[in-house]
């Protein structure tokens, strides 16, 4: 099992941050950098001790889900609006009270943290993830509990505590009037994609719970499993082809770890390279995101959440890096050895490949060439490390 328990961390590395914590605790001219970072986490988690606690019971009465009860997570698809003149115009069928998609153009209080966003859930439940998180890393590294103890209680009224908790499913997340029978799509299920660093706060948060509190976490997790696994939406959200597919193997790798379903989480590690597969064509590109109208956003952050899910595979020593596991293949040299993750690392990357912004999409307008060199300059790392590619065009950030 590589040393693999419920207990291990599967996102974050324990020994990693043990030498860390020792550095931090004692400066020397050589750990300034880190020392530095540290210091900005803990600042981050003091300064924002002022939010929270958060629940899905804070919504306004007139934006609770269909089910009209408050504990059910509520949140409409981002680009489903109601039908204009034009849209009844054109399609006589149309129901003028069925949405109707437009992809790019969001709605109103679906931009994380956006005006109005407060009507639904979904920026409070990233709020929790986000800084639970931090408070548990911030309390790891400086020894204040009372960080961990703010992050405990946080995780107490989203999950625990009758009269605030969160009902275990996403059945109303990315809700569309008129459509799906008055629930949600499966493209929802992404909302709770960051789930697997907050499995490793609350391994790391373990000790500031009751025995009985660890276990209603436990149930709650595995009831939510459970609907993820065998809801509509979470069979519909497995079968996508893009980025939501690999999201969607994240949360339930995670979450199965977590309880303990030793078996969903190695099937779940091990079934992952097959979509491997069917989202990296031969030229190391991914086809479905660049159908996207905002393509840059959506290349790199499905290579994210390959870096992500490779971090999780390397607990239990599987290498989706390594060209046994998934071999790729270069045109002109077919018998080269790469990996295709790395073929897809090194080709989609314009910081490795030179390529200009992917056809049809704008770009990041802040940047002259159109590319936001910070988001994929993160995504070299895992190609220095995992890929042996060293020369990159240099960012002018730098």
């Amino acid at each position: 099992l590589h040393g693999w328990t419920p207990k291990k961390l599967l996102y974050f590395n324990l020994e990693t941050m043990k030498r860390e914590k020792e550095e931090f605790q004692n400066p020397t001219e050589d750990n300034i950098v880190l020392r530095k970072t540290i210091e900005e986490l803990v600042s981050v988690a003091s300064a924002n001790m002022v939010h929270g606690p958060w629940s899905v019971t804070d919504k306004p009465e007139d934006f609770v889900a269909p089910s009209g009860d408050p504990h059910d997570y509520l949140h409409p698809a981002p680009y489903y609006h109601p039908p204009t003149k034009e849209d009844l115009a054109n399609d006589p069928d149309l129901d003028q009270n069925v949405f109707v998609r437009r992809d790019g153009e969001r709605v109103l209080g679906t931009e994380m943290y956006g005006p109005y966003s407060e009507r639904y859930d979904r920026s409070r439940l990233q709020a929790m993830f986000n800084n639970v998180t931090v408070w548990t890393l911030g309390s790891f590294y400086s020894d204040d509990l009372s960080f961990a103890e703010h992050a405990a209680e946080c995780v107490r009224v989203w999950f625990i505590r009758n009269e605030t908790r969160m009902n275990p499913h996403l059945r109303y997340s990315q809700f569309v009037k008129g459509k799906f029978g008055d629930e949600g799509q499966n493209f929802g299920i992404i909302e709770f994609k960051d789930v697997y660093y907050f499995m490793d706060a609350l391994r790391l948060l373990e000790g500031h719970f009751s025995n009985q509190e660890v276990s209603q976490l436990h149930d709650w997790f595995s009831a939510y499993l459970k609907w993820l696994d065998e809801s509509r939406q979470g069979m519909e959200e497995y079968l996508t082809k893009n980025n939501h597919g690999i999201y969607y193997d994240i949360q339930k790798a995670s979450i199965a770890a977590y309880v303990n379903r030793q078996d969903m989480f190695y099937e779940t590690m091990y079934e992952c390279v097959s979509r491997l597969h069917r989202h990296v064509d031969e030229n190391g590109l991914l086809p479905e995101e660049l159908k996207r109208p905002t393509c840059e956003h959506y290349q790199a952050f499905t290579l994210s959440a390959w870096d992500t899910m490779s971090r999780m595979a390397f607990s239990i020593g599987l290498n989706y890096y390594d060209p046994k596991i998934a071999k790729g293949i270069r045109r002109g040299n077919e018998n080269e050895d790469i990996s295709l993750l790395c073929h897809a690392m090194t080709n989609t990357n314009p910081l490795s490949s030179g390529r200009p912004v992917c056809e049809g999409d704008i770009g990041d307008v802040g940047n002259d060439d159109g590319i936001d060199q910070k988001r994929w300059w993160s995504l070299t790392i895992p190609l220095r490390r995992h890929c042996d590619v060293t020369r990159f065009s240099p960012p002018s950030w730098l």
